[in-house]
């Protein structure tokens, strides 16, 4: 499993970029030797030396990989990466976040989505606002949408539910259910 530091307290939207640097020097750099043309795993080990964004003691839990154009030996690329998601459980914090080589054409060679396990009491921001198909985010909706207009006329002689469903990078399934009656948002699951 991958280890970083922090230097930082993290929270979603924060964005890291690398310098470029030729994939060959970035192996070499990490004691690994190079699997060869076209091997599947050379972008996720170029991808998290270079990525600058930093996880305190976080280990890696799961990763969703996929190679548009393999990066090679010869190639230059960069790391980008954005925080996308931050869960914070009673005894866990898990980060999700979206990882892309981009060569020096501005193409994105290989992405992927990690999710990180960190240990207890890292400082990492939540934000409703930030956390796509939770309750909390959905409670964040109901004043704005009773206030529009638009929303309520074209739901005044509706009853039913709204669902929403996310799947993150974690693979779990995200859902929340809006109760609308007559055009008001009345329960929210």
């Amino acid at each position: 499993m991958s280890v970083l530091t922090q230097q930082q307290r993290l929270a979603v939207g924060d964005r890291a970029v690398s310098a470029e640097r030729r994939v060959s020097d970035v192996i070499a750099a990490s004691g690994a030797t190079f699997p060869g043309s076209g091997a599947s795993l050379t972008g996720v080990v170029v991808a998290g030396v270079l990525d600058a964004s930093n996880l305190d003691g976080a280990a890696r839990t799961g990763l969703q990989w996929n190679t548009v154009s393999a990066v090679e030996a010869d190639d230059v690329v960069r790391a980008e990466s954005v925080i996308t998601r931050v869960q914070r459980s009673a005894d866990t914090v898990e980060v999700d976040r979206h990882l892309r080589l981009i060569d020096e054409n501005g193409n994105v060679r290989e992405q992927g989505i990690e999710t990180w396990r960190l240990p207890e009491g890292s400082a990492v921001g939540t934000d409703p606002a930030t956390d796509f198909c939770t309750v909390a985010w959905a409670e964040l909706l109901r004043e704005p949408l009773a206030d529009d207009r638009n929303f309520t006329s074209s739901l005044a002689t509706w009853d039913g539910t709204i669902g929403l469903c996310c799947l993150d990078g974690s693979g779990h399934n995200r859902e929340v259910h809006l109760r609308i009656y007559r055009g008001r948002i009345i329960d929210i699951s």
